[in-house]
């Protein structure tokens, strides 16, 4: 579901839509040669806003997040997850606190098909705390902003923009948070009409392109994102969530909580996450299964791709620790053989080799 006036807006400015996974839409201009430039704007349609406001609000989430919530301000961010009592990632987030309400009003951001989910899950535990759960799908919208040539820009429309991974700005046209990446990258959260007001402002600098450039920028960071596809799959350590921030292991418990540090403290994950190209692979969804041609047994997960070119897809995939010892693969998928390399992380993890 997208905001029908900014799908209009969009369309206005040669957007076209694509279904991705069967529940969600992703924005796509001209061709995907865009998904190479150092600098552009791309719609986050992909992605979605869930608010939680009210006085227990952030009594409430500390109790279900793997985040420490109240290391969240208006000025900073952070990366989470919200998991079963399993330990398994329902939905994956960034969590950052609104400015100027009374009582306190957070936003997490998240997959767009993980919404109504996530509304659901929390809904069991929400009631006895006197907060409450709002879907900002149909009023707020995300922009993508990738390089520095926007930052003048930007720095009118906001007041001031941030200059520290996870760093937010705000003021009454909405907010922008700095993001990790190989270069400058943030994303914008605003009203519908504001983000037509920022889109054409930015648009004079730079160009427009696919929602998979912004996608394929969180894979070179590896940064994963939880979909509908792999909802319930993975703990946070089998995303590297304890190498960016993503799950405290001070704050005291949540929901999932003793799996987690169980893993963490008890001993490794059976399973990690890594940054790799396959050539002359089948276009692959979030969710596969990839087998290894010799063996054929189920060695890899795939959790998100961008095709670069006819022949490549760049990609995270979880994969067992054994699989990590090595660096190129032969992999399968419906009888179609391809290979397999890996990708340089920008952090480091304990478990690989």
């Amino acid at each position: 579901m997208v905001n029908d006036n900014w799908k209009t807006y969009l369309q206005n400015q040669g957007a076209k839509f694509v279904d991705n996974q069967g529940t969600e839409l992703v924005t796509t201009f001209k061709s995907l040669d865009s998904i190479t430039s150092s600098s552009f704007i791309a719609p986050l349609t992909h992605q979605a806003l869930l608010n939680i406001a009210g006085p227990d609000s952030a009594k409430f989430m500390q109790g279900q997040l793997t985040c420490d919530v109240n290391a969240v301000t208006t000025g900073i961010s952070s990366l989470g997850a919200a998991c079963t009592p399993k330990g398994r990632i329902y939905t994956s987030f960034r969590l950052i606190q609104q400015e100027n309400c009374e009582p306190p009003s957070f936003m997490l951001r998240m997959r767009q098909n993980l919404i109504d989910s996530s509304i659901a899950t929390l809904g069991k535990y929400i009631v006895f705390f006197k907060s409450k759960m709002t879907s900002f799908v149909d009023t707020w919208v995300g922009i993508g902003i990738h390089g520095e040539a926007c930052d003048n820009l930007l720095t009118e429309f906001f007041g001031e923009i941030p200059t520290e991974i996870n760093q937010a700005t705000q003021n009454e046209r909405g907010l922008l948070i700095r993001n990790p990446g190989r270069n400058t990258r943030y994303e914008a959260w605003l009203p519908v009409t504001h983000a037509q007001a920022l889109w054409s402002t930015l648009a004079v600098v730079v160009s427009p392109a696919s929602t998979y450039a912004w996608i394929l920028e969180d894979i070179r960071a590896g940064i994963a994102e939880v979909s509908l596809a792999t909802a319930e799959t993975f703990i946070p350590q089998a995303l590297n969530f304890q190498a960016i921030n993503a799950v405290s292991f001070s704050k005291g418990c949540y929901t999932g909580q003793e799996i987690v540090a169980r893993t963490q403290y008890r001993g490794k994950s059976k399973r990690l996450m890594l940054r790799a190209m396959l050539e002359k692979a089948p276009t692959l969804t979030p969710g596969t299964d990839l087998l290894d041609t010799n063996s054929q047994k189920n060695v890899a997960t795939l959790v998100e791709a961008v095709r670069v070119n006819t022949e490549q897809q760049e990609v995270l995939l979880v994969v067992l620790d054994e699989l990590a010892e090595t660096s190129d693969w032969q992999f399968t998928v419906d009888n179609q053989n391809f290979t397999g390399s890996r990708l340089e992380l920008p952090y480091q993890i304990d478990d690989i080799k």
